[in-house]
């Protein structure tokens, strides 16, 4: 069986042989790397990616943050991601060579338009990536979703292809602006730059603790007598037959509660293995839809789609083309499910993306293979729970009014940003932004020295008067053990005397405790809630509960 850790499934420890000088730092245990101080703005990034399996180092304990990858690297992760399909012909390029690491690669990318070539011919193998092109190749890897313009001062300066992937990923906090609100699109993108990107698009699709769920899927069970041990496409459980993939979601819906639908169509299918697939293969042939059978009248209703299907000849089957062009799953959030004879995915994720451009496609699927459907059952729920969407009879403490609830955050990667936007959404409170007035020049001197020394530079917060709320989160990311300097100011610069202060912040590796004393010195006559580490979406309503009950004793 093959599951897809959140977002990738393999590391990026894939070719990078290379190193470049970078001055090294003091060994540090909490990231494993040299090079990576742990109050570096992208420890966590590199920590995430090192335990979640996203991004390795380079070899002799680096990671060299400020090193670039390059376009035929970056294509081979996802590559890897997508369980190295099997690719035919030759790509188009002048400049890639047959036979090499990347071949496969290239050609796979190319062949889903999700990275192509700078025109004449060239791909530009060795060419470091831009931090427009990483961004728009994953914005099209995510399936090309669209965004609102974002503010940035230096938007007219990017590549018109990238634009609309520069406005996703900033609105979305996946690619951070540079500095200030310059996104400096021409420039290399750093190792450490796509560590936080990897890890700011895993998080993005967190999935909404009130969202309504379908599980939706296409099953075929074959009834030619094999067992439930030799399987081809069923499962028996407790004397009862079931395809592999009505198997798997029915164990969703045990775990979410979320409503269950099959997808079956007016034609029935062969029931003997190979009459099965030679059908299903001149279905492909013919590119058919067949007329399904089961309709969906009420699909506006669901915020989740579970969406599962067995793989046919590397491909979805011609059905769930037929469930996709029929509807719209604009502004859903798609998560599909599989089994499978060896294939995996196959490709099929990014297939769905590119049919529903308007659905987030979680790639973070689940997929068996059919000879392990049966033993599958509690790897379903750790996926179903690692996701988030495991069914709770618990729900969020209500605000005492929208009016009085702020939510203020210092985010440098998107990170704390997400955090702050959840608990914006529970509450019903407002969001305000804290921003350093002066970008930094050099983040990793300056910010430190700002903290050693308890400088309190000049922010902007988009709050306007605080007097107002009678219960403020404050939110910010943890530097050296830290908050950053910015906290220190916001609270010195307002008035806290009977209000609750609730201090959360995010990191992978540290604890808030150590940063709450500047809440006690700077805030004394506020009633400081206790402060929450949000490194699990499962902490955050339950503490968000806590504070707002505190807030109407």
């Amino acid at each position: 069986m093959r599951m897809h850790k959140k977002f990738f499934s393999l590391t990026l420890a894939f070719v990078l042989a290379f190193s470049l000088g970078i001055p090294a730092f003091a060994a540090v245990e909490d990231t494993g790397f040299s090079d990576v101080d742990a109050g570096a703005w992208y420890a966590e990034a590199v920590a995430y990616c090192r335990e979640h399996g996203l991004m390795d180092g380079v070899g002799n304990n680096r990671f060299a943050p400020e090193n670039s990858l390059t376009r035929a690297q970056l294509a081979t992760v996802l590559y890897r991601i997508e369980g190295e399909p099997a690719v035919t012909g030759t790509d188009a390029f002048t400049d890639t060579d047959s036979g090499v690491w990347y071949s496969n690669a290239v050609l796979w990318i190319s062949q889903q338009k999700i990275m192509e070539g700078y025109g004449g011919g060239r791909f530009g193998p060795n060419d470091p990536v831009t931090r427009e092109q990483m961004t728009a190749i994953l914005w099209r890897y995510a399936g090309s979703p669209t965004a609102s313009p974002a503010a940035l001062s230096d938007a007219a300066s990017a590549s018109s292809y990238a634009l609309p992937a520069i406005n996703w990923a900033v609105s979305n906090g996946i690619v951070a602006p540079a500095s200030g609100a310059s996104f400096v699109p021409k420039d290399n993108a750093t190792r450490a730059q796509v560590a936080a990107a990897l890890m700011n698009y895993d998080r993005m699709a967190q999935p909404a603790s009130d969202a309504k769920i379908l599980i939706a899927y296409f099953t075929v069970p074959e009834t030619s007598g094999v067992d439930a041990v030799a399987q081809a496409s069923r499962v028996v459980e407790n004397g009862e037959v079931m395809g592999n993939v009505e198997f798997i979601a029915n164990t969703i819906r045990e775990e979410t509660g979320g409503d269950i639908f099959a997808i079956e169509t007016v034609q029935t299918y062969p029931g003997e293995h190979q009459a099965l697939l030679d059908f299903a293969a001149a279905e492909m042939a013919a590119d058919a839809r067949p007329e399904l059978s089961t309709s969906i009248s009420n699909l506006d209703d669901y915020d989740v789609i579970f969406l599962g299907y067995p793989i046919w000849n590397a491909d979805l089957p011609m059905p769930l083309y037929t469930f996709l062009d029929t509807y719209d799953l604009s502004g859903k959030t798609v998560i599909p499910f599989t089994a499978h004879g060896g294939s995996g995915f196959a490709g099929t994720i990014s297939t769905i993306a590119s049919q529903e451009p308007g659905a987030q496609v979680e790639r973070n699927g689940f997929s068996v293979s059919r000879n392990s459907v049966s033993a599958a059952k509690d790897d379903i729920v750790s996926w179903v729970r690692e996701l988030g969407y495991t069914k709770t009879a618990e729900q969020p403490v209500s605000a005492p009014g929208s009016d009085n609830v702020l939510v203020a955050y210092f985010s440098q990667t998107g990170t704390t940003r997400r955090v702050a936007q959840q608990i914006a959404e529970y509450t019903g409170g407002d969001l305000a932004e804290i921003q350093r007035a002066q970008p930094y020049g050099n983040l990793q001197t300056e910010a430190r020295a700002e903290i050693d020394n308890g400088t309190r530079p000049a922010i902007t917060v988009d709050a306007g008067d605080l007097s107002k709320y009678d219960v403020i989160f404050i939110g910010y990311p943890i530097w050296w053990d830290e908050a950053p300097a910015m906290i220190a100011t916001f609270l010195a610069e307002n008035k806290f005397s009977g209000k609750i202060a609730a201090p959360f912040c995010t990191s992978s590796y540290s604890s808030i405790d150590n940063s709450l004393h500047i809440f006690r010195e700077l805030a004394p006559d506020a009633v400081i809630a206790d402060g929450l580490t949000a490194n699990s979406e499962n902490v955050i309503r339950p503490w968000v509960n806590q504070v707002m009950a505190q807030a109407k004793q």
